[in-house]
């Protein structure tokens, strides 16, 4: 995997205006992202949480947003015992595809 970041910013020198679509492709990466993460880190799982306008805290429980800023904000938790069962399944399924395609067991006599 590539350099290790916390954080992708990219800042306009002007408004711009996104193109359409646009957030649907930032998300697909965060996903693609939070994903590789998630394989990389078993037992934890991570999600894009918050997307739209940054949310600028200035009191506890106020929150005002600032529409100039396009925000995905990701969270993590520890993966519950039903995420860690259909995880343990499906990595089994995997090695057994991945062995029957080994030894040739998957293609048709």
């Amino acid at each position: 995997m590539g350099n290790k970041v916390q954080r992708i910013e990219i800042n306009f020198p002007a408004t711009v205006e996104m193109p359409s679509g646009f957030e649907h492709i930032v998300m697909s990466y965060a996903d693609a992202i939070c994903s590789a993460w998630e394989a990389a880190n078993k037992g934890k799982v991570m999600w894009a949480a918050g997307v739209g306008a940054k949310v600028i805290w200035k009191e506890p429980e106020e929150p005002d947003y600032d529409d100039s800023v396009f925000c995905i904000d990701c969270a993590m938790r520890d993966e519950s015992p039903k995420e860690k069962d259909k995880r343990e399944r499906l990595e089994t399924a995997t090695a057994a595809s991945e062995l029957d395609t080994a030894v040739g067991t998957d293609k048709p006599q």
